[in-house]
């Protein structure tokens, strides 16, 4: 077993460019999900089953494309900028790294809670799951 680790700078560009195509895939996806949810009309119906039906589809509906939504238009930032934080990271031995200011202050807010004995607070991850 050896101590080393390498990392390819051109790789990580690479993965980069990568998920900067992908994030335009994921984001065509939303536009014909909702498209096409929107072109069902009223799935459920008006009677007591469709109404409860209803209930719990509508939210999931909702929760489902605002974390799509969330993901493309707050995804912290650009995947070029991703990429060289993970090369720096890399290099100077770093083992954690965030790619989002709202990220770490969401960590901080529920280790401090973590290690003061008290229940974390709700986070925005708890509210996208």
């Amino acid at each position: 077993m050896t101590d080393r680790f390498s990392v390819n700078p051109d790789s990580l560009r690479a993965g980069g460019a990568q998920i900067g195509q992908e994030a335009q895939v994921l984001s065509g996806a939303l536009t014909r999900l909702q498209g096409r949810l929107g072109s069902l009309g009223d799935v459920c119906g008006g009677d007591q089953p469709g109404r409860s039906f209803a209930a719990g589809y509508e939210p999931k509906v909702q929760l489902v494309e605002q974390a799509l939504r969330d993901m493309l238009e707050r995804g912290g930032r650009p995947p070029d900028e991703v990429a060289a934080l993970v090369f720096d990271a890399v290099r100077s031995g770093r083992f954690f790294i965030t790619t989002s200011d709202a990220t770490e202050s969401m960590l901080r807010e529920r280790f401090d809670a973590v290690l003061a004995g008290d229940l974390p607070p709700i986070s925005q991850w708890d509210l996208h799951i």
